[in-house]
């Protein structure tokens, strides 16, 4: 999907008229301002409104028109909004209504999965997901058939919920500390034990006094090590062969990641060690980059790396947010769980691939009530204006279903991995 300025700004003007003025304002006024930086106890919803006004004509003044995370999740947020009510889809009013409810994240998903699957065609019916027994069922019915259970998150995936968090907070914080000192930096966080939020903190007080005094290279502590290199000012552009890069969101994020590569860190990196080690770390994101013709426009290299002892397989957060959701189905028709998640998609190394298949494959046999799984991925071509992006799904269908899907039910994938698994 491609979005000029002028449809961003009238997107966002949907989902803000979707809200309750009075609501947004009292969440709002939550906020508390001390000297060092906002403490935000508002709504998620309400702060991305209130970050993102007038961000999309900013955007339209700045030399490069990168749209903040903010902007770019309520112009996807009001496009969906407004196609689901185009269509008349049973359920909209009291799904957008869920949308100030504490449950924000979960909603903001089952509204884009139901948006992807009336984009192929289909008849999309929101399910009232607690009958009046009070058993929760699953969230979308399609086609008058197909019962479809949405999960945002995936359970016990590489980490926690709570060292996730802790991860986010991580991310920021440095993206924080990258603005301030107008540079472009690659970061590894490496923790030597479980994280907490003590020792993060301690870790990014290393990273802040390593950039504000200009310092280069590694500090090791006895609880963890950090690794700060500038790359570049920030508005240094540089341009990486296309081949290096793919474009995916990590977790929860719409910003535009590149994989942490070897190739790609030997053009913004020249510390042969550094790259080995942000190779291996547990999790590594880089953000704000365009296509530009064969070569990847680098507006503003960043890199952050995160290496802690929570890791498990790729595949264990699937299949536990999997088996959460299978009691949530009637049994009697073929059943679909969505998952967002960046453990399993594009860019994934093929060994890891087909070891979570297998794994997932297992779990069919001895869950035959699931039809099938589809882990999505935000994938954003250009966070540049116009904005362009779209949803992937990576399908494992069951080969082992009570109740299989339908010969011609279109998942719309783009990963040909629409094949049963034995």
């Amino acid at each position: 999907m491609v979005l000029n300025a002028t449809e961003c700004e009238r997107l966002i003007d949907v989902v803000r008229a979707a809200v309750p003025s009075d609501w947004y304002e009292r969440e709002i006024a939550k906020n508390q301002s001390s000297s060092k930086y906002m403490v935000l106890l508002s709504h998620p919803l309400a702060h991305m409104l209130w970050i993102s006004q007038g961000t999309i004509e900013e955007s339209l003044k700045s030399m490069y028109g990168i749209v903040s995370q903010e902007a770019f999740r309520l112009v996807v947020l009001g496009q969906n909004i407004e196609l689901l009510r185009s269509k008349k889809v049973d359920g909209i009013d009291e799904k957008i209504a869920g949308l100030i409810s504490k449950n924000f994240e979960n909603t903001y998903y089952e509204i884009e999965v139901a948006a992807s699957l009336v984009r192929l065609g289909h008849d999309v019916k929101f399910v009232k997901t607690k009958g009046e027994s009070g058993v929760r069922t699953h969230d979308l019915l399609v086609d008058s058939l197909v019962e479809v259970e949405c999960k945002k998150k995936e359970m016990n995936t590489w980490v926690s919920d709570a060292v996730r968090d802790l991860q986010t907070i991580a991310y920021r914080r440095v993206e924080e500390f990258m603005n301030r000192m107008k540079g472009n930096y690659a970061v590894y966080l490496k923790l030597f034990g479980p994280a907490n939020r003590g020792l993060v903190d301690s870790a990014l007080s290393q990273v802040w006094i390593m950039m504000k005094t200009a310092q280069e290279g590694r500090q090791v502590d006895k609880d963890y090590e950090v690794t700060v290199l500038r790359i570049s000012d920030i508005d240094k552009i540089y341009e990486v062969p296309a081949k290096t890069a793919q474009y995916v969101s990590l977790r929860d994020s719409f910003s535009l990641n590149i994989p942490i590569t070897e190739s790609l860190l030997v053009d913004l990196i020249h510390d042969k060690n550094s790259i080995k080690e942000m190779l291996a770390a547990d999790h590594a994101t880089s953000s704000y980059s365009m296509v530009l013709d064969n070569f990847v426009k680098v507006s503003y290299p960043r890199i952050v790396a995160w290496s802690s002892k929570e890791n498990v397989s790729r595949s264990n957060g699937i299949i536990a947010s999997a088996k959460s959701a299978k009691g949530q189905f009637t049994g009697k028709n073929p059943a679909l769980i969505y998952i967002q998640s960046s453990a399993i998609g594009p860019g994934m190394v093929p060994e890891k691939y087909l070891e979570a298949r297998k794994e997932i494959s297992d779990f069919f046999a001895a869950n035959t009530r699931i039809t099938g799984i589809l882990v999505t991925t935000e994938v954003v071509v250009s966070n540049k204006l116009p904005l362009e992006f779209y949803m992937d799904a990576t399908p494992f269908i069951s080969g082992h279903a009570r109740n299989p899907l339908p010969p011609d039910f279109v998942l719309g994938h783009r990963i040909d991995n629409s094949k049963e698994l034995d």
